[in-house]
């Protein structure tokens, strides 16, 4: 059941489906792998929440693309680093 108003201090519990919860978190896959590989990764290079709208100013679309891009930049920088490095000048 789904319990409305619960940060009021008024309930309404209702015992049939309200609601369907899509939130998944990637240990619900475990048990349904037979072998898993885990590895540390940087996370401001790997996460970026998607949670709020832009007026919250964090965890929002305008955060997740300057992260999106600030990452791209940066591989796109040290790829082209790399090409002018191997290349006769």
């Amino acid at each position: 059941y789904l319990e409305i108003g619960k940060d009021s201090g008024d309930y309404l519990k209702r015992k049939e489906t309200t609601a369907i919860k899509l939130e998944r978190f990637v240990f619900d896959a475990f048990h349904h792998s037979k072998n898993f590989l885990v590895w540390q990764v940087l996370a401001s290079e790997e996460f970026s929440p998607l949670k709020n709208a832009d007026s919250a100013g964090k965890d929002c679309l305008k955060t997740c693309l300057a992260d999106f891009n600030g990452i791209n930049g940066k591989w796109i920088k040290e790829a082209c680093l790399n090409i002018l490095e191997k290349k006769k000048i």
